[in-house]
């Protein structure tokens, strides 16, 4: 991950920051995953009952 942020300081493009936050989004969501912690949950959550509910 670190050579991804040295890629960004080297270089001062826009392009090699958002590469570094995509890779640090990656890493936690796949963190997440190994911990269990969204095993089963919904990552679109309806509040409303909205997209579940057929009998309007």
């Amino acid at each position: 991950m670190e050579k991804y942020w040295d890629r960004f300081v080297a270089s001062g493009k826009i392009e090699d920051y958002l590469y570094y936050k995509g890779m640090s989004i990656c890493e936690e969501t796949i963190n997440r995953y190994k911990e269990g912690d969204t095993i089963g949950k919904s990552d679109y959550t309806d509040w409303h009952d909205t997209d579940s509910s057929t009998d309007r």
